[in-house]
């Protein structure tokens, strides 16, 4: 069976001829797939586990809340959602795509600018809804039984915005198991 030498090493397509498998290139194909499947199977685990315990709470929402009620949670959630793209412009991808082309300093540049942005703009966001708060209740036709839901959702949207960057310097870290340990609970 011919072997690769060295030169041809440096150059994967000569390599090409060796049985599937015994590539160097093809080795580290599949090296780099086994990792990716595992991080993936980690990162969607976190996912569906948070997902999965909205999903059991179901029951409990709707047997301990009026229909009315929980019609209204529903739709703040519904809320909640497009809110949450609001409160972070989108900048998680960029700073994904941005700190994988710059050294150290810059990554701690970029994470720092970015996340005290998000921070302090999620602040200012939460705020000047929280001011309207009144208005914003009637036109969702929420009732005095629940005015605490809007502070509670801001609240919880602006945590999550400002979450965002972090969980992102996890992923670009490769630091899966921690990002799901921090997900979960």
């Amino acid at each position: 069976m011919p072997q690769c030498n060295e030169n041809a090493r440096k150059e994967e397509a000569l390599c090409t001829f060796l049985p599937y498998g015994h590539s160097p290139y093809i080795r580290r194909v599949k090296a780099q797939l086994k990792k990716l499947t595992a991080d993936s199977a980690v990162y969607g685990v976190s996912n569906i586990v948070g997902r999965f315990i909205t999903f059991l709470l179901v029951p409990f929402y709707s047997h301990t809340l009026p229909q009315a009620d929980y019609g209204i949670v529903t739709a703040v959630y519904s809320y909640v959602a497009f809110l949450n793209a609001v409160f972070t412009f989108g900048l998680e991808p960029a700073y994904m795509r941005y700190v994988t082309e710059t050294d150290t300093a810059g990554r701690n540049r970029i994470f720092s600018t970015i996340a005290w942005f998000i921070a302090a703009a999620s602040v200012v966001l939460a705020g000047a809804i929280l001011l309207f708060e009144a208005p914003v209740q009637s036109m969702l036709e929420i009732g005095d039984s629940l005015d605490a839901i809007i502070p509670l959702a801001l609240g919880m949207i602006a945590l999550d915005a400002i979450n965002v960057i972090p969980f992102a310097a996890l992923r670009m870290e490769n630091r899966a198991r921690m990002f799901a340990t921090i997900k979960i609970t």
